[in-house]
């Protein structure tokens, strides 16, 4: 490139090819499908033929290689019992023993559960019958002091 203010050079400024609404396209834009290049025009892709096309080998990608190599999942969303060695890493002899104990975990979690339900049932009822109980005693207290004005017993009785 000229340097810019030198004397003695002039330099034509080039013109960017402008599209719809004015904005720049750039030197492409002015290539058209009939373009100088054979290149640029678009061709439709044409897959290789021959014996050396039909012999290609799907090579699996790595996502599907390590589903492959993953246990297998059971519909009801447990792991395979044959597998339990491999997935929790309890030895042989201890299976039966661990087992064991799985189960028992299971029966406590469902006794709490619903010992759990049993005592927010009897909460519910609890808080119900404090809530009466709080409106009955207004209620009293409300009729008490009507019985007294009525008896004369209040402060802005009847002057005798």
């Amino acid at each position: 490139m000229p340097p810019r203010h030198m004397p003695g050079t002039s330099v034509s400024p080039t013109i960017l090819p402008v599209g719809p609404g004015g904005i720049p396209t750039g030197p492409r834009a002015a290539v058209g499908p009939t373009g100088t290049s054979p290149s640029l025009g678009s061709k439709p892709f044409n897959p290789p033929t021959g014996p050396a096309a039909h012999n290609v080998v799907q090579r699996p990608t790595l996502a599907q290689s390590l589903v492959s190599s993953m246990t297998p999942l059971l519909p009801v969303g447990k792991i395979d019992p044959t597998l339990v060695p491999q997935t929790t890493g309890v030895v042989k002899e201890l299976e039966v023993h661990h087992r064991k104990l799985k189960e028992e975990e299971e029966r406590i979690r469902d006794d709490l559960k619903t010992k759990q339900e049993k005592l927010r049932k009897y909460l519910r009822i609890w808080e119900k019958l404090e809530r009466e109980s709080k409106a009955f005693e207004l209620k009293s207290d409300l009729s008490e002091k009507s019985l007294q004005n009525l008896a004369g017993e209040g402060l802005g009785g009847a002057a005798f």
